[in-house]
């Protein structure tokens, strides 16, 4: 599932919002459920501080993952912040750069499916 967000402060809460709803109504239990708002607040909190127009937010949960996707049209890779959150949270994460320009940063945790 795919939601479009201006690159403001407000993108923060409503990616998270949209985000929560989509691990729900995809099953996740509320444990998992915190860990992907969680997730989707620090991708695109990054997104907005360092990267540059609107932002791109997927949320889908396939093959015994939840994966969330943040893609913005900068090509500055995420901030060392953002990695350490994420890198805790997330079972696998990563960065790739979209050309001619931006990049998308996503994280994956396991459903135990």
């Amino acid at each position: 599932m795919y939601m479009l967000v201006a690159g403001s402060r407000e993108a923060v809460s409503q990616a998270r919002r949209w985000a929560t709803d989509v691990a729900f109504r995809t099953g996740l239990d509320a444990e998992l459920a915190s860990v992907v708002e969680l997730l989707t607040g620090e991708l695109v909190a990054d997104a907005v501080l360092f990267g540059d127009g609107d932002i791109g937010v997927h949320a889908n949960r396939l093959d015994g993952q939840f994966i969330v996707s943040v893609t913005d049209a900068s090509n500055d890779l995420p901030g060392a912040r953002a990695g350490r959150v994420v890198q805790r949270l997330a079972n696998q994460w990563g960065a790739d750069r979209n050309y001619p320009t931006g990049k998308t940063v996503w994280a994956s945790i396991s459903t135990d499916e």
